[in-house]
């Protein structure tokens, strides 16, 4: 799914019925299914300037497929407590972030008890999720440290 259009403006069906030129009946039918994975009533009005409506239904559409292989991953790796997938992200990281953040909740005996998924978006109601930085050698023993808030000893 394409989250944002070029201009880093989240997709709206405003936006779709203008930029992409869907007609009015595409536009009912993804209405109807926005609707329906949302659970609303077929004659609840949409916004369609709503910059966040896609995403919920994006969300609602994947979750249980989604929370089924994160069990599976969460079975697999029994200290697994959570994680975040970044399901889009411009190619700046600090801008247009969507990630998908999934905590694993476990009893005492290591067994998992529920299994909790949220989509935050850069512009989103949850608050900015934090950017996606891949960082290797010097520069992660940098970054591990300054997250611990310690100085430690590397050879060079």
């Amino acid at each position: 799914m394409q989250f944002y259009d070029e201009d880093t403006t989240p997709v709206t069906l405003s936006y779709l019925t203008q930029a992409h030129f869907v007609d009015s009946s595409e536009l009912e039918r993804l209405e109807d299914g926005v609707r329906t994975a949302l659970c609303l009533d077929a004659d609840t009005a949409l916004d369609r300037d709503d910059e966040s409506l896609l995403f919920w239904a994006w969300e609602a559409h994947n979750y249980t497929r989604v929370a089924a292989a994160v069990r599976a991953l969460a079975q697999a790796r029994p200290t697994l407590e959570e994680f975040d997938w970044y399901v889009s992200q411009d190619e700046d990281p600090l801008l247009d972030v969507v990630v998908w953040r999934w905590r694993i909740r476990r009893r005492a005996d290591g067994s998992i008890r529920s299994i909790d998924g949220q989509l935050w978006w850069t512009g989103g109601p949850r608050g900015d999720p934090p950017p996606f930085l891949a960082l290797v050698g010097q520069e992660r023993e940098r970054a591990v440290r300054d997250a611990r808030g310690c100085w430690t000893y590397t050879q060079s």
